[in-house]
């Protein structure tokens, strides 16, 4: 089975340029809409913090009724800060009920990221590439069981570019 995130951004938000926060359509293998998420954070964090920015994201279903809850808090990745590659993320699901968590690792200046049970357990690795074909288009994500290193889904960023009209951060992702 495969699922399709789309991003675009809100209407209220093309008139003023500026984002506040981001809406995701999530599809299934059939192009039918599953989910809906929105992205809520910090203007100036999102503009920029980037990367390192502190959002929520809430996963709603048809019925627009959150069933996940995902919360990154601000994490500083300068030099001068003892966090540096300490990035994490809370999941809730149901929202309050605290089900796991995202921590980063960073190896080498590459980041992996780890995916943990509610207990902190480590239950998937998600490996980041470290180089991707040239001009592909494309980069590719795995994620893979920690005791056994068994690949149990791919990523596949479909990269759009700096040279299209469409907004940045405007990206294709297709989970399989």
């Amino acid at each position: 089975d495969k699922l399709n995130s789309w991003s675009f951004l809100p209407l209220d938000e093309t008139s003023s340029c500026c984002t506040a926060h981001n809406v995701f359509t999530l599809k299934d293998s059939y192009g039918q809409q599953a989910y809906c998420a929105v992205e809520t954070g910090n203007f100036l964090q999102m503009t920029l913090c980037s990367g390192m920015r502190s959002f929520d994201l809430s996963i709603r279903d048809n019925s627009n009724r959150e069933v996940i809850h995902l919360d990154r808090p601000f994490r500083c990745e300068a030099p001068c800060c003892c966090q540096s590659c300490s990035q994490w993320m809370d999941i809730q699901a149901p929202p309050g009920k605290h089900v796991g968590s995202i921590t980063q690792n960073c190896y080498c200046c590459i980041p992996t990221f780890n995916i943990n049970d509610e207990n902190g357990n480590v239950l998937y690795i998600f490996d980041t590439p470290i180089i991707n074909g040239p001009n592909t288009g494309f980069i590719h994500y795995k994620v893979m069981k920690s005791e056994d290193s068994e690949i149990v889904c791919e990523v596949v960023k479909q990269y759009q570019g700096y040279h299209t009209p469409k907004p940045p951060n405007r990206d294709t992702y297709t989970v399989t």
